[in-house]
């Protein structure tokens, strides 16, 4: 996960969480290209509601979101 643009924002606060919903770890991405990388099947994520820091302009919160799938069968091209 990584933030890509964030304006006027107050939390959006990720917590990671291993499988049993205990919580592992919390951070606020801030500045763009702030990421987190985790293994899926291993843990559970959340993030806090966000709210405009000023209430006259819209709260921003720009994400990309990367997954990665393993596929054992697949055969690297010959150039």
């Amino acid at each position: 996960m990584h933030l890509a643009n964030r304006q006027n924002t107050l939390g959006g606060v990720n917590t990671i969480y291993d499988n049993n919903r205990s919580p592992i770890e919390s951070c606020t991405l801030v500045d763009p290209m702030d990421s987190i990388i985790m293994w899926d099947p291993c843990v559970m994520h959340g993030v806090s509601p966000i709210h405009p820091h000023s209430p006259t302009e819209p709260a921003i919160r720009d994400m990309l979101l990367i997954g990665y799938t393993y596929e054992p069968s697949l055969v690297r091209p010959i150039p």
